[in-house]
């Protein structure tokens, strides 16, 4: 049996997707890009993200397109690039935000990568292929938004949508023209706290318990009572973080601090609500992933996509740590909640005598000592 230790998942995520049979991770805790092979579970420290001050969530989401990955900056102040055929980590050339970059998504549009302020202000087109900033659009302040988007933006045919989660707003940037339009909206009473691009259409769920359906313009068709799916996970209790992701036929409703979720079935694109599937994990880390859904699990990580479902178990041996601390300058963190820090770290390189340093050892500035202590005794 697997002990408390073994079982805890060093990976958190800020950002995470498959390409080539490989999952990419950019670390949630600490600058770091991670692959894991899906079919072996092997994991492997791959490089730090280059001129960075800042560790904590990077980046928001990632791009594969063409053997690229294309890093979408949050407290990042570059636009990260990863070569995967070449084996190399590089920064888009010649921009660098004067502060942390907040945004919200990258949607692509052929070679085009659109990165969307979260703070609606601004949006980025890169090229992809060439790796350069072709334009940068700055908008209106329509709405004024902390920089959470609970209702992430999204690409519907030729245009970028955003609606906002507490006004009846919304606006739409055209691709083609380069030009935005301010549009209203009356079907939610209350506060919207998630949504998402379903097939043909958007799906938004209200504070009211309530699940609208929009068509692509953003116009109301129907609505529907999912009151007893949030009962169930909440009781009485009113959502606070949740996140839904939409596939072909199935409506995922996820409840961050409740580690748990519902898949709705979409039957000729109508929620069943009656026939949900309920899902509770003893421990879960539910990264931002708006194309697939990504579950966190101890030392795996579950990938759903439509009605597939693949388990991966993870292997981390002390290369990964070894190179994790060379390409980190030889630095690593104490704080106990840092997933891949000096505890962690004791874990794989001592094995059984890892006690070296209990629980909040590192609180009174110890954590040197014990391990000279430990090194001496041996």
């Amino acid at each position: 049996m697997r002990n408390e230790k073994e079982n805890r998942n060093i990976l958190f995520t800020g950002a995470i997707t498959m390409a080539e049979e490989t999952i990419w991770i950019s670390l949630l805790e600490m600058n770091g890009l991670v692959k894991i092979n899906v079919n072996t579970g092997d994991v492997q420290f791959v490089d730090c993200f280059k001129d960075e001050k800042y560790d904590y969530q990077l980046h928001t989401q990632i791009i594969s397109y063409r053997n690229k990955l294309f890093f979408v900056p949050w407290n990042a102040e570059n636009i990260a690039v990863y070569d995967i055929r070449k084996g190399e980590l590089r920064n888009v050339s010649g921009y660098r935000f004067e502060k942390k970059g907040y945004f919200a998504a990258g949607l692509v549009n052929g070679a085009d990568l659109y990165l969307v302020s979260a703070v609606s202000v601004q949006i980025i087109r890169i090229d992809m292929d060439s790796e350069k900033i072709v334009d940068v659009y700055e908008l209106e302040h329509f709405f004024e938004e902390e920089p959470v988007c609970l209702i992430p933006p999204m690409k519907i045919n030729n245009s970028i949508w955003k609606i906002s989660e507490d006004k009846n707003e919304a606006w739409k940037f055209d691709l083609q023209s380069g030009k935005y339009m301010k549009c209203e909206h009356t079907f939610c009473d209350g506060k919207m706290i998630a949504g998402c691009r379903g097939k043909d259409c958007i799906w938004i769920i209200g504070d009211n318990n309530r699940l609208y359906q929009l068509s692509k313009e953003c116009r109301y068709m129907a609505q529907y009572d999912i009151e007893p799916v949030i009962r169930r996970a909440l009781q009485s209790e009113k959502p606070e973080w949740i996140k839904c992701i939409c596939s072909e036929h199935v409506l995922s409703v996820i409840f961050y601090d409740r580690n748990c979720m519902f898949k709705i079935p979409l039957v000729e694109g109508i929620p069943v609500i009656k026939e949900y599937k309920y899902i509770k994990f003893d421990s879960a880390f539910f990264p931002d992933n708006y194309d697939n859904l990504v579950i966190m699990l101890n030392n795996r990580a579950l990938m759903m996509e439509d009605e597939e479902e693949k388990e991966v178990t993870f292997h981390v041996d002390h290369v990964f740590f070894t190179d994790m601390l060379l390409k980190n300058g030889n630095r690593i963190k104490e704080t106990e909640s840092y997933g891949a820090g000096l505890n962690r770290y004791l874990e794989n390189l001592c094995g059984d005598r890892a006690d070296v340093l209990p629980t909040g050892a590192h609180n009174g500035g110890t954590a040197g000592k014990r391990i000279f202590d430990s090194v001496k005794e041996g």
